[in-house]
């Protein structure tokens, strides 16, 4: 093993970077490598770089523990939907009153549907299809001789009903006749002019531009349609309409107000866990962050392609609580790493409609929701000529295959949806207060009854799977009763379990009680040899808990401090020891529990310098000795039965964790986070 470096310190004076020969010696000085050739540069910040890029901190993020149901299910969830309705009707009156939303809104789509309009009568007249008064044409005929690809035919149906609304065709039993003709001349004149003319609409009319100019190509599969709302992979136009849009803000407004509300009434040591499907640019995401509590959160933010992932992640950086999970509606998502019923509120916002069958789909949203968990849902409801050129090229937009419930058109109004998702196993369900003219609205649901059987199945399974076979534990139980109190538990979940207490000297009390002085790693070696027998049930896992019997912060002496240090620290190292030297490729994890070591919830709290130096100690373990996955645990101060429980589930259900904090039900991990 290497211990010494040589090294020497080079300047460059045209700051094109620093190179350097480093030489390795060994522990008796001998050289053992040689390292030539290594570049350095410098990490100093320039003009664009701020400094909290290049600083990090350790933060406790609350995150559940698999298989951690029964604490979500006692603890109170979001208020009555009513509720939470009143409050976004009432703030969707005052966004009304403020914003006059209803006639700016009708006045804009009426622009941006004629304009679609004129897109569509241009495309068929650029593919040789003139259209002229009293011709008549069938949806069929018109798809061939456009020389559309078959895959388009709902859309080309769904063109000719757009031109029927606004007076230019009328159905004739299967075919469609001309009423009269579009003559509101070059669509992409009248383009240029609103640009100029109503900046707000930009997004809206950048793809009109590049949907409508290049409709025939799409049609005729020579255009990907992808390509034109995702140009080079950007997602900046959509994530522009999306999160600013006159149309759409007021609706990320009003979900915004509903999150609140269903949050303000959760009490102070609630975590509300959040799931949103389909994020996609992270618009309404963007709308919702500032309003959530660091400390009270879990946000997980999915969709079905992890081509959105990197750009939200830089662009949330500043909230840690959030991860980022692939996830698809139209599969079981407990077969893609998601829990039944452990999502408080589930966010929905415009893609519910492009999935393949929408009760399959709200069955799945619903299997991952609480029984009084808040569905809160964002579609449009009302078809468009906008959309319909826009959003109507992609393949899914037409996937649909549940026709009993939309023959022709993927979207559903609002009284729909509300009979829809009360069909699918919603306790209710109601519009959020949007008003009737609105082509988008906000749509509230309560999850349906859960059955204990649901909730406590995926703890079973996960328990059943980190338990199976013969297995014992190696409890080093503190003087207080907490270690026996915790051997109780394990015993009473079918584990077997040695208890070893701090004594003078090693001797065996009786047949799975022993004592051994913590100063004297003598004992601790015997014990583990005795003990670790290769016949023996496998050993899963060795539990100190010495540090639980160091004083409070405020009756620390120097000598009661140096004692702790023997009997937690200084122990602890010779038990890493002694796991080291265990052979075969099973080794016990290593697990050190602390209490008050560590300051987590938003107030600070007193914490023990005495045992927060096994948590350094702890880092030094994992990173020389992997084998041992050592993992610190700290409770709360007192180390509650609530918290004794949480960590026998941590020990039985073990996951990648390595420092974890516990406190009453509540589940903390740490997490690094840019910035200081």
């Amino acid at each position: 093993p290497a211990r010494f470096l040589s090294h020497a310190k080079l300047v460059s004076p045209d700051g094109s970077g620093v190179r350097a020969d480093i030489r390795v010696f060994g522990e008796d000085g001998t050289p053992v490598a040689d390292i030539r050739g290594i570049r350095c540069h410098s990490v100093g910040r320039g003009p664009a770089q701020r400094l909290d890029d290049l600083i990090y901190e350790y933060e406790w993020q609350h995150k559940h523990r698999p298989g951690q149901l029964d604490a979500l299910s006692r603890s109170a969830g979001p208020p009555a939907l009513h509720h939470i309705a009143e409050a976004t009707r009432g703030y969707a009156r005052d966004l009304e009153t403020s914003f006059g939303r209803s006639a700016e809104n009708e006045r804009n789509w009426g622009i941006l549907d004629a304009l679609s309009r004129a897109f569509i009568w241009n495309a068929f007249q650029e593919g040789g299809v003139v259209l002229r008064p009293g011709d008549r044409i069938s949806g069929d005929a018109l798809l061939e001789r456009l020389g559309a690809v078959p895959g388009h035919r709902r859309l080309v149906h769904r063109y000719l009903e757009i031109l029927a609304e606004a007076g230019y065709l009328r159905r004739v039993g299967s075919e469609w006749e001309v009423e009269r003709a579009y003559e509101g001349g070059d669509p992409r004149e009248s383009r240029r002019e609103l640009m100029a003319r109503l900046p707000s609409l930009r997004p809206e009319l950048t793809l009109i531009g590049r949907c409508g100019n290049n409709l025939l190509a799409v049609l005729r599969g020579e255009a990907d349609p992808l390509e034109l709302l995702f140009p080079d992979g950007s997602t900046e136009i959509l994530e522009h309409m999306y999160q600013d849009s006159p149309f759409l803000r007021f609706d990320n407004m009003i979900a915004q107000r509903a999150l609140s509300a269903a949050c303000e009434a959760l009490p102070d040591d609630r975590t509300v866990r959040i799931l949103e499907v389909g994020a996609g640019t992270g618009a309404l995401t963007s709308y919702l962050l500032p309003h959530l509590l660091r400390g009270r959160t879990e946000y997980v933010f999915t969709d079905l392609s992890s081509l959105f992932f990197s750009k939200a992640k830089e662009k949330f950086r500043e909230y840690p609580f959030i991860e980022y999970k692939k996830l698809n509606l139209e599969e079981d998502p407990c077969e893609q790493d998601f829990e039944a019923h452990s999502f408080d509120i589930i966010l929905a916002y415009h893609v519910l409609h492009a999935t393949r069958d929408l009760r399959e789909t709200l069955g799945n949203v619903g299997r991952l929701l609480r029984g009084d968990g808040l569905l809160v849902l964002t579609e449009p409801v009302e078809r468009s000529p906008f959309t319909d050129l826009v959003f109507g090229l992609a393949e899914g937009w037409w996937r649909f295959t549940d026709t009993e419930l939309r023959p022709k058109h993927p979207l559903l109004a609002v009284p729909q949806w509300c009979d829809l998702l009360e069909d699918c196993g919603f306790s209710e369900a109601c519009d959020a207060g949007v008003d009737e003219t609105a082509r988008t609205t906000v749509i509230l649901a309560r999850g349906g009854a859960v059955s204990q059987s649901e909730l406590s199945a995926p703890e079973a399974a996960a328990e059943e799977a980190a338990t199976s076979g013969p297995a014992s534990w190696l409890v080093l139980a503190d003087r207080a009763g907490h270690g026996q109190a915790l051997a109780e538990l394990l015993r009473a979940r079918g584990q077997h379990c040695v208890t070893v207490t701090p004594g003078k000297a090693y001797r065996r009390i009786g047949a799975d009680q022993f004592e051994v002085a913590p100063e004297r790693p003598e004992d601790i070696r015997r014990l583990l040899e005795e003990l670790l027998d290769p016949d023996s049930a496998p050993c899963r896992g060795v539990v100190h808990l010495w540090n639980l019997d160091a004083p409070h912060p405020d009756r620390t002496s120097l000598e009661s401090l140096e004692q702790t240090m023997l009997a937690g620290c200084c122990s602890v190292l010779s038990v890493a020891r002694g796991l080291s030297e265990v052979e075969g490729a099973e080794v016990p994890r290593l697990w050190l529990v602390t209490s008050g070591a560590q300051s987590v919830g938003r107030e600070p709290e007193a914490t023990s310098p005495a045992q927060a130096a096994s948590w350094g100690l702890n880092r030094v373990i994992a990173n020389e000795a992997p084998r041992l996955r050592a993992t610190a645990v700290d409770l709360g101060p007192g180390a509650t039965p609530e918290e004794l429980r949480s960590l026998c589930d941590e020990l039985l259900l073990a996951d990648d964790e390595d420092e974890i904090a516990l406190r009453g039900d509540a589940r903390y991990v740490h997490r690094l986070r840019r910035g200081a």
